[in-house]
């Protein structure tokens, strides 16, 4: 049975005081209609045990209903912390890459210096850009780097050069050394 507004003295509005609020304020608020309920009632037609039994019912069903609300709140929000955390993890394998984004100022180019979150977004940084993950159109592997440092990597070793030293406690070779 709902308890709705009523109309005060002059037409004004009278509250019935039923506030949304945590579970034992609504325990609170429960009590107090119900107490005023029954201070107010008919002597003559009494509220029946059936009527108020099933108003602790629709009061206890109205109590879990808000604490599993609260329940289901603290989840997602465990849950939304858990999606953002991976996320950058995912992101953090984009260190390094090459990559193409469409963005508001047209096609930008850059290597990914960093990921991190801003604006409520997950996004790269790349020299003065700040990229957001979803414009990316292109990730490619880290860039070559330029010829002159190849060549200079890749210097050929003589041969005689490259003779492997004796590990030390090894008999067999000892012995090719010194029948050589």
């Amino acid at each position: 049975m709902a308890i709705d507004g009523v109309s005060g003295i002059y037409g004004s509005a009278v509250s019935n005081g039923f506030q949304t609020g945590k579970a034992g304020d609504l325990q609170d608020q429960f009590l107090k209609i119900m107490l005023t309920q029954l201070r107010y009632q008919d002597p003559m037609e009494p509220i029946k045990e059936q009527e108020f039994l099933a108003q602790m019912a629709q009061f206890s069903s109205a109590t879990q209903i808000g604490e599993l609300n609260q329940t289901v709140q603290a989840t997602l929000q465990y849950l939304l912390g858990i999606q953002a955390n991976q996320g950058l993890l995912s992101a953090a394998n984009l260190i390094g890459k090459t990559f193409m984004a469409d963005v508001e100022d047209g096609i930008v180019e850059g290597v990914v210096e960093s990921v991190c979150y801003y604006g409520g977004r997950l996004m790269v940084k790349s020299g003065e850009y700040l990229v957001p993950v979803e414009s990316l159109i292109f990730v490619g592997p880290a860039p070559e780097p330029p010829v002159a440092q190849v060549a200079e990597a890749e210097q050929p070793v003589a041969p005689e050069a490259a003779v492997e030293a004796p590990e030390a406690g090894d008999p067999g070779r000892q012995v090719e050394e010194d029948a050589g």
